[in-house]
């Protein structure tokens, strides 16, 4: 007899009626001096031993339906946590499991204080063990790898004098100016949003592809008092 496709996780309306009751009663314990079970959680801890739980029923509907009709404490086994590991890692990576199991044994200890549940913890235990940690050395981005950044989105602009720009080109352009300049000179965000052309940035009377901060702005950057109307200049553009 054809019917719907079991879903990977079991709705809570469809969950046996025990495990129904016993997630309700932690859910709806908030008594402060109260020592039962999830009633020193955190909302977003509970949801995760929900879904844990509710992943875990979705399992044994799909491989042993009858099971629901068990006691949760004499459903949940060695034998059917070591095949929902397995059925795990057909859609997951070794540390997705590992946090799916933890966050059923975190169901577990809630719903079912009662009982002895360091078997669980230890296959817990194990599979993080075993899940590779990845890399976690990331490449070295120098300054002047951002400068030639910048200069090459500047380029790809393609902007003449007295030619008209698209909006498209016009960003383009301005994000290539700030890359290359806050490559060699760091500012904070606030002051790097502050500034102005014609003001703060200038280039007048100095080389092509040069531009000046004003000593106020270099002020910002260094934290020392700048001479007065000392321009200091940096240049945008390749090769320095």
């Amino acid at each position: 007899m054809s019917g719907p496709k079991p879903r990977l996780h079991l709705p809570f309306p469809k969950w046996p009626e025990v495990d129904q009751r016993m997630w309700n009663a932690v859910r709806e314990n908030d008594d402060p001096f109260d020592n039962g079970p999830g009633t020193r959680l955190a909302k977003r801890t509970l949801h995760k031993y929900w879904m844990g739980w509710r992943r875990f029923l979705g399992f044994i509907t799909i491989i042993e339906p009858d099971a629901l009709k068990q006691e949760p404490f004499e459903r949940l086994t060695r034998e059917r946590v070591r095949r929902f590991v397995e059925h795990l890692r057909e859609t997951n990576t070794d540390h997705s499991v590992a946090i799916q199991i933890d966050s059923l044994y975190g169901a577990a200890r809630t719903l079912i204080p009662g009982k002895d549940w360091s078997w669980l913890l230890n296959i817990k235990t194990r599979l993080y063990a075993a899940a590779p940690r990845g890399n976690r050395v990331r490449p070295v981005i120098t300054g002047m790898q951002l400068v030639d950044l910048g200069m090459a989105l500047m380029a790809e602009s393609k902007i003449s004098p007295n030619k008209p720009i698209t909006m498209a080109d016009a960003i383009r352009y301005r994000d290539g100016l700030m890359i290359a300049l806050l490559a060699q000179i760091p500012l904070r965000p606030t002051n790097a949003a502050a500034l102005e052309i014609g003001r703060d940035v200038i280039n007048e009377d100095i080389p092509d592809e040069t531009l000046a901060l004003t000593d106020e702005v270099m002020e910002k950057v260094f934290c020392d008092a700048a001479t007065k109307g000392d321009k200091r200049s940096i240049w945008v553009t390749s090769g320095h």
